[in-house]
């Protein structure tokens, strides 16, 4: 080799040529192609992750990006590695060996497994829409209709998609298996599932205690029963003001002179509870009304509204069912305390003295699976099931002072204390490998 490309070669390996002569940088081996022992950027040392898309990844303490990665180079050694996912923060140990490519997978993260999903969100007329699928704050990774690798453990779906009401529903994904949904998205609150099961009508007998003579005297016209609910979707909150008045502007709720006939106004000293005039066409909301629970509603009113979202009013089984937690009373003994006496400043919102409050505006009522306002607020319009009776309204403190105990009740007589939300059909999704 000539004088001229031994000091080419050399260069390769020190930044100038005056670190050559001064530092005694080590001339490139013609044979090995590199200087000391050092790696090449071809050898380079690093890790690389066999792990789905979106999940936070941070080697020894330093975040270094998100999944995909390409390979990150790191020093040879043991490193400590932590994958960020919405079921929790999985560590691993991870030895990285000189001039290698190490590749991370699942499997060295003690407890670290991954479901499949796909999600399918359409309007009423069966287009597809382009929404966002979240798992908790975690946004699902990938387009509509594409499945995708999910971290697996209990998390909350959340389907959104503009200028309609989402979809809500808790699944316990397990590692493996392959889930699907295929939702609707209308006008009008998120719908939360309600997975179906077995409960008891009427209070819990733990509660008994704490009604009157008088109180329980309904148990004896209505006494407790055993129910089966098949899954159903209800709505988040009661139906608002602005929402009802939506679907009298686009003709989607149309009174008739004989629906007007049927229905009766509250009594005059009543009517200032009302968020709107009981006889204006449209029910325009008042002053500051727009986004509370919809109040002074007829039977058919409400009807006509669920139907023009794709939805019908919930039976009274359906909407106990939910209230109660489905039957589990996680949250209700401690709601039943803080208003016992239904004119208690600790329920904040009080029917008969301000008028409805505004919707999901109080942390302490709202379900484990997401349902607001089932003890405070308005009472809402439910139909009745074979077992039930003659009864049209759910239960709420503010009509009935005691829960469970459900009114039968004058049909299409406008009530400030009464409102109502949504529910609709579905047929349960079948999880599989």
């Amino acid at each position: 080799m000539t004088a001229s490309k031994r000091l080419s070669k050399a260069l390769c390996a020190c930044a100038t040529v005056a670190q050559l002569f001064t530092v005694g940088c080590q001339p490139v081996s013609e044979a090995t192609g590199h200087s000391g022992g050092v790696a090449s950027k071809a050898e380079a040392t690093g890790v690389t992750f066999a792990l789905p898309a979106g999940l936070v990844v941070s080697v020894d303490g330093k975040d270094r990006g998100m999944t995909p990665l390409s390979v990150l180079e790191v020093e040879p050694g043991t490193h400590i590695v932590v994958v960020k996912t919405p079921c929790g923060a999985f560590e691993a140990d991870v030895t990285v060996v000189a001039g290698k490519t190490t590749t991370v997978t699942a499997s060295q993260f003690d407890g670290l497994g991954f479901a499949k999903l796909k999600v399918v969100a359409t309007k009423l007329d069966g287009s597809t829409l382009e929404s966002t699928a979240m798992l908790g704050d975690w946004r699902v990774p990938g387009g509509a209709a594409v499945e995708v690798e999910v971290p697996a453990c209990k998390l909350r779906l959340h389907v959104q998609a503009p200028d309609v009401g989402g979809f809500i529903e808790d699944i316990e994904f397990a590692v493996g298996k392959r889930y699907a949904r295929d939702v609707v998205l209308t006008r009008g609150a998120d719908m939360v599932r309600i997975h179906g099961g077995k409960f008891v009508t009427g209070p819990p007998a733990d509660q008994l205690d704490q009604w009157d003579e008088s109180d329980l005297e309904i148990l004896l016209v209505h006494p407790p029963y055993p129910a089966e609910v098949a899954t159903f979707d209800l709505d988040k909150h009661e139906v608002t003001t602005a929402e009802f008045h939506e679907c009298r502007k686009q003709e989607g709720c149309v009174p008739t002179g004989v629906l007007l006939t049927m229905s009766r106004g509250p009594i005059q000293e009543l009517v200032p509870l009302c968020t709107t005039k009981t006889y204006d066409r449209e029910r325009q909301p008042l002053a500051g009304k727009a986004n509370v629970s919809m109040n002074c509603i007829a039977d058919w009113e409400a009807e006509q509204y669920c139907a023009w979202v794709g939805k019908r009013l919930p039976n009274v089984e359906e909407w106990e069912f939910a209230a109660r937690d489905r039957g589990a009373d996680v949250r209700w003994r401690e709601a039943f305390d803080k208003c016992k006496d239904y004119t208690s400043p600790s329920c904040e919102v009080h029917v008969k003295v301000g008028g409805p409050g505004k919707a999901c505006s109080r942390a302490w009522d709202i379900t484990e699976q997401g349902v607001c306002d089932v003890i405070a607020n308005v009472a809402e319009i439910t139909m009745p099931t074979a077992r039930s009776g003659p009864m049209r309204s759910g239960g709420s403190y503010w009509v009935s002072q005691e829960p469970f105990k459900h009114n039968g009740r004058t049909p299409n007589k406008r009530w400030p204390t009464l409102g109502f939300r949504c529910a609709r059909n579905v047929k349960e999704a079948a999880d599989g490998d």
